[in-house]
């Protein structure tokens, strides 16, 4: 979503926009627990003060995963921020000229929102993936899903 800079001068604004599965796909990385993405959705509320852009929002995905748990296959809504602070570029003069900073630079009369969102994305996907908090695995004796069945394992009994 390109937002342009100008807009900006009349106030907040409030950008609802979707993230493509294919770039939410790029952002995560190759990940074995996510089977398949079926929509990403960003709302983020952005506005420019002193030529200073902020933005805030959140980004929702639709995911099919596996349990990191139990290994069972389940759909799953990751809602993460997205926060975000760019600043206008004037050949990076100064003390702030790295992104290691919590900041960025901005550059000509657009921003791209989707950069930021998918950006939140990469950093703050969830490592691990749970069906549901009290998961209680897969027994590592015998292999049965502790939340359907009991343990087989004769020592465990």
């Amino acid at each position: 979503m390109i937002v342009r800079i100008a807009d900006l001068a009349s106030g907040p604004r409030r950008c609802e926009f979707d993230l493509e599965p294919a770039d939410i796909r790029r952002a995560i990385g190759d990940r074995p627990d996510v089977m398949g993405i079926s929509a990403g959705r960003a709302d983020v509320n952005i506005e420019i003060i002193h030529k200073t852009v902020n933005m805030a929002g959140r980004v929702a995905i639709k995911a099919d995963m596996a349990c990191a748990r139990c290994a069972s296959e389940f759909e799953a809504t990751i809602r993460l921020p997205v926060k975000g602070v760019a600043i206008e570029d004037r050949g990076n003069i100064g003390p702030f000229s790295d992104e290691s900073e919590g900041f960025s630079y901005f550059g000509g009369d657009e921003i791209n929102l989707a950069h930021y969102a998918l950006d939140a994305v990469g950093l703050l996907f969830p490592a691990v993936v749970l069906c549901d908090p009290g998961c209680k695995g897969l027994c590592a004796g015998c292999g049965a899903d502790l939340n359907r069945e009991t343990c087989r394992c004769k020592k465990m009994r």
